[in-house]
């Protein structure tokens, strides 16, 4: 059975994958995948204050 997609990739983005988001297209197209996924774990800090 040939593999069709991939819909969990990180690129250089999640600081922890070696991969930009065009490597890994590249790649999944030389795979023959019809679909990718870039699933990259981005978490701006967000500093909420609130006034009592």
């Amino acid at each position: 059975m040939k593999d069709l997609l991939d819909v969990h990739t990180h690129t250089t983005a999640s600081l922890h994958a070696y991969s930009t988001m065009s490597e890994n297209i590249c790649a999944a197209k030389a795979k023959g995948l019809e679909l990718v996924g870039i699933s990259d774990r981005i978490c701006p800090a967000v500093h909420i204050v609130i006034t009592l």
